[in-house]
């Protein structure tokens, strides 16, 4: 019998394909870790949160799409991931920074301690609302797509209740400097309703 098709290891089945989308909207999320990192652009510190959505049909959205895109491509990385910057230029707290620990205060009920090592260790494991928007990004290659990523943060009871808006789709009118984005074109992009978190493509996935 010929067997030059069917290497070893061949077995029948259906492929995955790509992973499913992430509609924008509010989701309950689990904080899985949190690290404190410096932007390469401004030099200022701020939150980086691992996470996953915790409740409903989207629950460990970002475990599974993990799972299956590494396998088919073994460098992906985990996408669950958030940057809160935390204080400006003049060291004062940011709004989206407030808002964050606001919120994961009032889903927990707790005190979050204004202390850099307690505060990130605390996170870990406590949920809070997320509130997502389809955003257009460009590739390298030149293309583009719609992808969908954390904008703002609320309390769960908050999510739970619906009393939120949905971000409104951003498209790529502006460009981006340094392959990532800066405060003017967040500025640019979003007007005065800046979101409390963002991520830049000049920032490598902190959690390995």
């Amino acid at each position: 019998m010929s067997n030059t098709l069917f290497g070893t290891g061949y077995e029948a089945k259906e492929g995955r394909g790509e992973s499913r989308k992430l509609p924008a909207g509010g989701y309950i999320c689990r904080i899985m870790d949190a690290r404190m990192q410096t932007a390469q652009t401004s030099g200022l510190p701020m939150v980086v949160v691992q996470f996953d959505i915790c409740e409903g049909e989207y629950n460990n959205f970002y475990h599974d799409k993990y799972k299956n895109d590494v396998g088919y491509r073994p460098s992906a990385k985990y996408q669950g991931i958030a940057r809160i910057p935390a204080v400006d230029a003049e060291g004062k707290a940011r709004r989206g920074f407030n808002s964050f620990c606001g919120a994961v205060e009032k889903s927990n009920d707790i005190k979050l301690p204004q202390d850099d090592i307690p505060f990130l260790a605390m996170l870990k494991g406590k949920v809070v609302g997320i509130i997502f928007g389809r955003e257009e990004v460009q590739f390298d290659d030149g293309s583009t797509a719609m992808v969908t990523k954390p904008k703002f943060y609320r309390s769960v009871q908050t999510i739970q209740s619906g009393d939120f808006d949905i971000p409104k789709d951003v498209y790529l009118e502006k460009k981006y400097t340094n392959g990532g984005f800066n405060e003017q074109a967040i500025s640019d992009l979003f007007g005065t309703d800046i979101p409390d978190s963002f991520s830049s493509a000049e920032d490598d996935i902190p959690f390995k």
